[in-house]
């Protein structure tokens, strides 16, 4: 298949625009450059020939200038000797039609493609410098592996090592059998935690029954100490309240009788204190600045009047600023005009000297000289003869070079050929032997039986103290995975138990010791009756009417001894209550851990039991010729490595039949190359080797493909002499017509019709061209001249007119001019000095007005202030004002407090809140407090002691869980199970999916290594010009890594070389893939964009090479936006044909 045109109708940034690659040539690479600057559509180009082929996708990025609905594109594909023109649209189904309108089945283009998706057609028929950078970094996944990396250069799959590597990670992240983590071992560890969850919480309803009364009797205990503290902290902050009141009160009644001393006056207006202090303060400034403000107007007068003032130099300001430029002017002709005088003599000096040169000495030059056109023709001719003169000379060397070449070859022939038999079954059988190698395959067969049985031999040493073959192997009998995995699950879970028994035991003997401790320690302490407990309350309160009526030391004594008294039984009776029922507590929880000590031990033995039964069944498993007492866990590491045995024993089973059946290819492709080369007339021995008959089969033919070469260079000679020949003639041609011109040309010049040469025109035009620099500037300088001696006269002209006008004499401009400039700065600094003098006049005036009009309204403000208090005198409106300012300060602080005692006391009422403090003592409330504080602290000690209890009880009941909670842990011990074995069939999966592709990569490998390896070799030499003499093949553990090869005999394996060799190696790979690929099915077009981008010259000059070659087996298109890179192609493939774009 092969694309004749492609027509990028509505596409992209294109419209009607067509790519014609012409029909495919007879002879030689069908080879095509489409070239184009950047943005030149060369991307769009290679995304329209895909369209084309599979569709234009839904979302497509090519509709920035036709839309959707106008998108086009056409094309006209060769295949099987057929034209087939094609058109396709966007749209959802018919996109694909003749030129006529007519649907073509998508049928047609995927029989062409041969069954090629796109996809396929991007990884395999493609290449860029993406897919180039991606293909090196495979090499490095790959770690070398050759299957993997013949498949990845024929499918164009780069990923591939990747992918591999990801399957077999995800694989290993589930379960690696010398490891101990990862997601079995995790979901292992899971199940046995439920197993434990379930067993802990699998309790009889008598226990059960036990926990709750010992949670009931903690709860009650609890809540009647929690209702007695809350009525001593009631009390306690109801004390704190009345005693926070008291200090408020006695402030209220200060601040009542220190207004009842302040004078009556009348009320103060918000602000207008600090309105008085500011306007005092402003009064006093402001008339300073007024008598400030006068003494600067009157020395402002005194400078105005001194001021400089002259009207008539200021009236030629004008004037002089335009005398000023014309004497900058003046002054600079002085200075350069003897300069300029010389240079135009000097330069009239040259110009006669040349016009000598020339033969003209009295002539005009401007006559002589010649125009720009002329002399540009002359120029052309010029160097156009050595052009037309070489190449006469190259063509008659090459035509006398050709004739003596045909001359040599038709004497080397010496007469006819002879004649050979047709060799196209010999060079058949010869490729195909090429291609699968049997000899080599036989030597990696042997290599690689050997290598099974030593690793075979090594596995069954390991598996000592047990003795034997690999047939006595496969025949033991061994414990399966599923009972050693119920004995370790068995063992772990009996382990579990003996030791969470033995510390349960040990932690509830403590328990129960410290419970007998707790119990014998408890002392039943006096009991105080309710009678004495009444008595001691009235005689408190008896004395404390005593105390409220005397008041004297003796009563205040016998109160507080009756208060400690009584404070003191309620202490008493508090321990007593509290000593009891932690008594009751500590008989119950002693009779609570005798009974589950009991249930402890019985668990405990049972446990022990079942660990020794489990020791047993193991012993009596254990495989003949292996220690009995061995563990669980050396038996496991013992069967994995019996499991690498038997498969180190199947491999050497499979490679015994490998190497046999390598043996009969190599007979039959013995046999059949003796057949081959008997039908050539070439009879062999039966028993030759294969190698000594290969040998013979290239010479034989070689010696065939000598003698067609020979004879393709005679005739190529021929056709090369007549080429010289006709070169030759047309050289002679263009002479002719050179000389023509060149006549025609001179006529037109001062020199004559004669024809001067070459060389003597060319001293002539240079001469001209000097003549002409030198007559241009000669005219520049005379008229400079002219233009500087009219500055210094319009100079002179104008200081004259200004002395006339301010009546001075003009005897000489140039003194005078100094003292005008002079004159002229003192007048404007004079001007402007007076206009700031008057500005500031201005400003000071309006200053001292707008002071006057403030000190009046603060005047009228402080009488507006006195006539409020009464009208008082200025001098006493101050302290009046701070007398009202106090007044008011006073009523908001009582008010304030007002506030504070009735929120205090918890009422509305001011009066109600006072009488219900009167009569109250601070020292009285005081002891009362400290009392209250000391019970409540007992009773949260207490509490504290029994919400401990309550919540260890509580514990032990929430630990037991629910009715059905023993139901929800085995239903998700259940589906554990269950995710346990989904993820076992995923990593079965994994394994042998990746175990498949090593396989096909394997078969691969070994049925196109040998034809890919030569030519991917051939390839990497030339891309690296020699650095590397070709590529090879070594055995690396159970595979093949590629090596290559140095020019001067080293190696390096592939993973090991640097990333820019790793491209070029994937590039050589590629080549030899598409090869193999174009042996096996018809080819499409190979595209490659620009993955020359980092190369130099010569390895894009071999690269090109390389692509030539895959063009004389399909249709090559590559495109570039690198000019040098179509001149290095050209070079390289003289056939080659470039498209441009843009």
């Amino acid at each position: 298949m092969r694309l004749r045109r492609l027509d990028l109708t509505r596409y992209g940034k294109f419209t009607d625009r067509s790519i014609d690659f012409g029909a495919r040539p007879a002879e030689g690479p069908d080879f095509h450059i489409i070239y184009g600057p950047n943005e030149a559509g060369k991307s769009t180009t290679m995304q329209g020939w895909l369209d084309l082929l599979y569709g234009i996708p839904a979302q497509s990025r090519m509709d920035f200038l036709h839309p959707y609905g106008a998108m086009r594109l056409g094309a006209c594909i060769e295949a099987g000797g057929d034209r087939h023109e094609v058109i396709r649209t966007k749209g959802r189904t018919g996109t694909l039609t003749d030129p006529a309108g007519n649907a073509i089945p998508e049928a047609m283009l995927q029989g062409i493609l041969g069954g090629i998706d796109r996809a396929g057609y991007e990884a395999m028929f493609s290449l860029d410098d993406d897919t180039l950078e991606k293909g090196g970094e495979s090499i490095l996944s790959s770690q070398g592996d050759l299957g993997q990396m013949l498949f990845t250069a024929s499918s164009g799959l780069a990923e591939m090592g990747q992918a591999l590597d990801d399957l077999r990670a995800r694989a290993q992240g589930f379960f690696r059998p010398t490891g101990r983590s990862g997601g079995l071992a995790d979901l292992k560890k899971e199940l046995a935690a439920l197993d434990q969850a379930i067993q802990d919480k699998d309790m009889g309803a008598r226990e059960y029954a036990t926990l709750a009364q010992e949670r009931d009797r903690a709860q009650e205990a609890w809540s009647g100490a929690d209702a007695a503290q809350a009525l001593t902290l009631r009390r306690l902050h109801e004390v704190e309240r009345l005693l926070a009141a008291l200090p408020l009160v006695m402030r209220l009644k200060r601040f009542e009788a220190e207004l009842a001393d302040l004078p009556v006056v009348a009320p103060l207006p918000e602000g207008w204190a600090d309105e008085l202090a500011d306007l005092w303060r402003d009064h006093g400034q402001i008339a300073v600045r007024i008598e400030e403000q006068e003494r600067q107007i009157a020395a402002t007068r005194d400078e105005l009047a001194a001021a400089v003032d002259d009207p008539a130099i200021l009236a030629q300001a004008d004037a002089m600023a335009a005398i000023e430029a014309l004497k900058a002017d003046r002054d600079g002709a002085l200075r350069d005009l003897p300069n300029r005088r010389a240079e135009a003599a000097s330069l009239q000096v040259q110009i006669d000297h040349l016009l000598r040169q020339l033969g003209h000495v009295d002539g005009d030059p401007a006559a002589l000289l010649l125009p720009a056109p002329l002399v540009a023709d002359l120029r052309a001719l010029m160097e156009r003869h050595s052009g037309v003169a070489a190449a006469l000379d190259t063509a008659r060397e090459e035509t006398r070079a050709a004739a003596q070449r045909q001359a040599a070859l038709a004497a080397d022939a010496g007469g006819d050929a002879p004649s050979t038999p047709d060799l196209a079954l010999l060079e058949q059988v010869v490729q195909g032997l090429a291609r699968s190698d049997p000899e080599a395959a036989l030597e990696r067969a042997m290599t690689a039986h050997r290598a099974a049985c030593d690793k075979r031999d090594a596995a069954l040493a390991r598996l000592a103290p047990w003795q034997g073959g690999g047939a006595a192997l496969v025949a033991l009998t061994v414990p399966t995975p599923a009972r050693m995995q119920a004995w370790r699950q068995g063992l772990s879970e009996a382990r579990h138990a003996i030791e969470r028994d033995r510390a349960a035991i040990a932690q509830t003997t403590e328990d129960i010791a410290l419970a007998e401790a707790a119990l014998d320690a408890a002392v039943v302490p006096g009991e105080v009756t309710v009678a004495q407990a009444a008595e001691v309350r009235a005689l408190r309160e008896r004395l404390w009417s005593e105390h409220r009526a005397a008041l004297t030391p003796d009563s205040a004594d016998r109160f507080e001894a009756a208060m400690r008294q009584d404070d003191q039984l309620g202490a008493a009776q508090a321990r007593a209550a509290a000593d009891a029922q932690q008594r009751a507590q500590a008989q119950s929880r002693l009779a609570s851990l005798g009974a589950t000590l009991a249930r402890q031990q019985a668990r405990h033995d049972e446990a022990l039991r079942a660990d020794a039964q489990l020791r047993a069944d193991l012993s009596a498993a254990v495989p003949q010729g292996l220690d009995p007492a061995m563990t669980l866990d050396a038996l496991e590491d013992w069967m994995r490595r019996r499991e690498v045995a038997l498969e180190a024993h199947e491999a050497v089973q499979a490679a015994a039949r490998d190497e046999q059946a390598a043996g009969d290819r190599v007979q039959t492709a013995q046999a059949t190359l003796g057949s081959a080369l008997s039908a050539c007339g070439h009879g062999v021995a039966a028993d030759t080797p294969l190698e000594l008959l290969t040998l013979r089969a290239r010479l034989l033919l070689d010696r065939a493909r000598d003698q067609a070469a020979q004879a393709a260079a005679r005739a190529d000679a021929a056709t090369d002499l007549a080429r010289r020949q006709a070169a030759e003639a047309r050289a002679e041609a263009a002479m002719q017509a050179w000389q023509a011109e060149w006549l025609a040309a001179c006529a037109q010049t001062a020199f004559g019709d004669a024809g001067p040469t070459v060389a003597a025109m060319g001293e002539a035009l240079d001469l001209l061209q000097q003549l002409d620099r030198h007559w241009t500037l000669l005219r520049q300088l005379t008229d400079r001249i002219a233009k500087m001696e009219g500055n210094c006269a319009a100079f002179d002209a104008a200081m004259a007119d200004l002395a006339r006008a301010l009546a001075l004499p003009a005897d000489d401009g140039v003194t005078l001019w100094p003292v005008l400039r002079q004159r002229l700065q003192a007048a404007r600094e004079g001007q402007a000095q007076a206009g700031r003098l008057r500005q500031r006049l201005q400003e000071a005036a309006q200053l001292a007005d707008g002071l006057a009009q403030t000190q009046a309204r603060h005047v009228a403000r402080l009488d507006e202030m006195c006539a409020h208090f009464g009208g008082i005198g200025a001098e006493a409106l101050q302290q009046t004002v701070a007398q009202a300012q106090r007044r008011d300060d006073l009523l908001a602080q009582r008010d304030h407090l007002a506030r504070d005692i009735c929120e205090t006391m918890g009422t509305d009422q001011l009066e109600q809140a006072v009488s219900a403090l009167d009569g109250l003592e601070r020292p009285a409330l005081a002891a009362e407090r400290d009392g209250l504080s000391a019970t409540q602290a007992q009773q949260a000690q207490a509490l504290q002691a029994l919400y401990a209890t309550l919540s260890q009880a509580q514990a032990r009941l929430d630990a037991v869980g629910g009715d059905d909670a023993v139901a929800r842990l085995q239903a998700a011990r259940q589906t554990l199970l269950l995710q346990i074995a989904d993820a076992a069939r995923g990593f079965l999966r994994l394994r042998l999916g990746a175990m498949a592709v090593d396989h096909a990569l394997q078969g691969y490998r070994d049925t196109h290594r040998s034809a890919m390896m030569r030519r991917a070799s051939e390839a990497f030499r030339t891309i690296t010009r020699g650095e590397y003499s070709g590529l090879a093949a070594q055995p690396e553990a159970e595979r093949e890594v590629l090596v290559a090869i140095g020019a001067e005999g080293g190696s390096k394996l592939a993973r090991d070389l640097s990333k820019g060799t790793r491209f070029q190696l994937y590039l050589a790979l590629r080549v030899a893939g598409y090869h193999e690929i174009a042996g096996a099915r018809t080819t499409v077009p190979f595209i490659a964009d620009d993955i020359m981008e980092t190369f130099d010259d010569d390895r894009a000059a071999e690269t090109f090479s390389l692509l030539a070659d895959m063009a004389g087996i399909g249709q090559v298109i590559y495109l570039t936006h690198h000019r040098h890179l179509c001149d290095i192609a050209r070079q390289v493939c003289p056939a080659l044909r470039i498209h441009a774009l843009g």
